[in-house]
């Protein structure tokens, strides 16, 4: 096997191990500016108050809480649309990614629009289920196409020179 196939493998498999983790920290944060009352600490969105960077509320811990969670957010979808071109790229090589960064392309796209209706439809219960939802399905997603790519690593073992 090449240098270069084992790279990419490696490259992938760690940034498919960074989003699962990555995902999960996003919902967890989530759940802390729910439990917190900072749900509602931005009053609109995409923007924070109509800023990218509310300044004046520096020392609002709440507003910390929601503001985070938004930029990991924007981290960790725009890590699934790297994902998604990088596993069109995989899919010569361990075919199942390409159906599963598709789903996850959906996933980022369905849980960017919940994520605004929660803040624009003020925390409304149906929604921010519906958003909690989607991202435990997010979550599992980017699991399962861990998995593939993990499965693939360990069975070809022998053949790569793992660089994790």
């Amino acid at each position: 096997m090449s240098e270069d196939i084992v790279r990419k493998v490696n490259n992938y498999h760690f940034l498919s191990k960074f989003l699962s983790i990555g995902v999960y920290l996003l919902i967890l944060l989530g759940g802390y500016t729910k439990s917190i009352g900072a749900g509602l600490a931005c009053l609109d969105w995409p923007l924070c108050d109509g800023q990218l960077f509310p300044f004046d509320r520096i020392n609002d811990h709440g507003f910390w809480a929601e503001y985070i969670h938004r930029v990991w957010a924007a981290i960790m979808g725009l890590l699934i649309v790297y994902l998604f071109f990088r596993s069109r790229q995989m899919s010569k090589i361990i075919p199942r990614l390409s159906k599963v960064s598709i789903a996850l392309i959906i996933l980022v796209i369905l849980q960017s629009i919940m994520g605004g209706l929660t803040v624009l439809y003020h925390l409304d219960a149906i929604i921010v289920t519906g958003h909690l939802g989607l991202g435990v399905f997010t979550f599992t997603i980017t699991l399962y196409n861990y998995a593939i790519v993990n499965e693939y690593v360990r069975r070809d073992l022998s053949k790569l020179e793992r660089i994790d």
